[in-house]
Formats: structure tokens, C-alpha cells, sequence
């Protein structure tokens, strides 16, 4: 017996990336330099909540629904992924 189990979730953010801002930037695969690549990166210059932890930054992106947010985690060390997971 399988058991499965999905959610869908479409919402709009309240702050939009402009396209034309898109710009190619290197990417780490892996945290490993030799897999760096080049891939297409959104920008956008506005203030958003923001915090530094000791190992990771913290960042908050806003939907138009006000009530609902995603909260982005980059570790400090460009192979720190493991470590952050681990928390």
C-alpha cells in the first residue's frame, strides 16, 4: 500500500521581480567551485526583514495574501547546506 500526500500553493508575491533584471551570475553546485555555472539569478533592490545568525542569513519574502510569507535560509560557508539542515 502507497500513501501519498500533496499540496499546491499558488500565490502572488507582494513585491514583484522585474524580468528585465534578471542577470546570468554564478552559481555553486554543490559549494564546490569546480561546479560553479553560470544561471539566470532575479534581482530586486527594495528592503525586506533580514537577519544574521551565526551560521546562516535569513531571509522573509512577502505575499500578497499579507498573512502568508516564505522565509529563505543561506548558510555563511558556500558548503554549509548540511550543517544548516542539521538545526
Amino acid at each position: 500500500m502507497i500513501i501519498l500526500n500533496a499540496m499546491y500553493f499558488k500565490g502572488a508575491w507582494m513585491v514583484k521581480f522585474r524580468e528585465e533584471n534578471t542577470q546570468d551570475r554564478l552559481f555553486y553546485n554543490y559549494g564546490l567551485q569546480s561546479e560553479a555555472k553560470y544561471v539566470p539569478m532575479m534581482h530586486l533592490n527594495t528592503r525586506f526583514r533580514y537577519a544574521e545568525m551565526d551560521s546562516y542569513d535569513m531571509l522573509e519574502l512577502p505575499f500578497e495574501m499579507r498573512n502568508i510569507t516564505m522565509l529563505l535560509l543561506l548558510p555563511r560557508e558556500r558548503n554549509g547546506l548540511p550543517a544548516l539542515e542539521s538545526l
